[in-house]
């Protein structure tokens, strides 16, 4: 195993697959299988700690399926939380969520992301000067597709927030749940380039939100007829 002072020369390290995981063993640990056969390890396997796996590691791939059956509904929640750990809570007006409280340029949060089913997911804000940047995916090395029932993800990350920026009036942050994969750069170029309303433009662009059901409060819920593959959410603050 590297220590740290090792890191600077240890080259350009080496391919194992995870196989499992126990929160048990030396703390916490992932478990491995090694390429060189059952002579190696114990069987071919060895444990990396978790901490251990998080320093050592430069890339990690995870292998899945395309969602195969179509007919399920989109559903999830999201929920906003502030810098000091505080869930900032939104009414739903209709077309979009609206913050109850208005929020000063600088305010931290993050978002908590969850999907019921497998989805493709997008997220990106835009503010009265169609200023528009990409919260989600975050680079085109990752996907959109959250296969997995029951994902939870923070945005930006665990470690890090989104900020309100200094343009004061509204800011609106947007999120696209897909059942197939959407070419997102268009719809945030045309959301950038669009005179109309935020809504009104999605709405063009992905379809008008029908059979879909919204609730707003300290968690915004969602869920759409089965029949329905794109739902979209606006979340808009107050910006003073």
């Amino acid at each position: 195993m590297p220590m740290p002072e090792d890191e600077k020369s240890r080259g350009r390290g080496h391919a194992v697959t995870v196989i499992g995981y126990n929160d048990s063993v030396n703390g916490g640990s992932f478990r491995v299988l090694n390429s060189w056969g059952e002579g190696w390890g114990k069987d071919g396997t060895t444990w990396i700690r978790y901490k251990d796996f998080d320093r050592i590691t430069y890339y990690a791939f995870d292998l899945i399926d395309s969602p195969a059956d179509a007919g399920y509904e989109l559903a999830g929640k999201l929920n906003f939380i502030d810098g000091n750990g505080m869930k900032m809570a939104a009414d739903f007006n209709g077309k979009y969520f609206l913050m109850k409280k208005s929020y000063p340029s600088g305010t931290k949060f993050q978002v908590y992301l969850n999907n019921n089913n497998s989805a493709y997911v997008y997220a990106f804000g835009t503010d009265l000067k169609k200023n528009t940047f990409k919260i989600f995916p975050p680079d085109e090395h990752t996907s959109a597709l959250l296969p997995y029932k029951k994902n939870n993800i923070a945005l930006p990350d665990e470690y890090h927030y989104t900020m309100l920026d200094d343009v004061k009036g509204k800011s609106q942050y947007i999120f696209v749940y897909s059942k197939n994969e959407l070419d997102i750069d268009k719809v945030i170029n045309n959301v950038k380039t669009g005179k109309e309303q935020v809504y009104d433009i999605l709405a063009k662009q992905l379809g008008p939100q029908k059979k879909k059901t919204f609730t707003g409060g300290e968690t915004l819920n969602f869920h759409s007829g089965t029949e329905e593959d794109i739902v979209y959410l606006i979340v808009e603050f107050k910006h003073i």
